[in-house]
């Protein structure tokens, strides 16, 4: 999958993101930088899950991405219609869509039609 496009934060130490900016989607002061919103970057997920979905019916496949995109797109796989959370309340929802670490995985089984019938968190077997 695509990264999400926010040229804005390129260069950016993490240390920064993590240390100064509560929400890098939110945020007001950054509301005029270039980053791309988990709407857009979320909708282009999904997308990109239904093609893989309509090609390889029936079939196992693999999907990796980084952690907010793949937050948010499995979010909004369990929940159909509902708006986004924001960052940080996507991220404490820790019981219905655990935020994948590093190493970590989801297991998604979709029905004939698409939609989300099962699913498992994979959890970093060295954690």
């Amino acid at each position: 999958m695509e990264d999400p496009h926010s040229p804005d934060l390129f260069g950016k130490p993490i240390e920064w993101l993590l240390n100064t900016i509560v929400d890098q989607y939110t945020d007001p002061d950054l509301l005029n930088w270039q980053i791309e919103r988990p709407p857009t970057f979320t909708a282009r997920m999904l997308e990109s899950i239904k093609d893989i979905f309509i090609k390889h019916k029936g079939k196992t496949a693999f999907v990796v991405s980084h952690g907010d995109p793949t937050a948010f797109a499995m979010w909004q796989l369990l929940n159909p219609g509902q708006p986004l959370p924001s960052l940080r309340e996507l991220q404490k929802e820790s019981g219905r869509v655990p935020y994948l670490e590093k190493g970590e995985a989801w297991r998604i089984l979709f029905d004939d039609k698409g939609n989300v019938i099962d699913h498992e968190h994979i959890a970093n077997p060295s954690k």
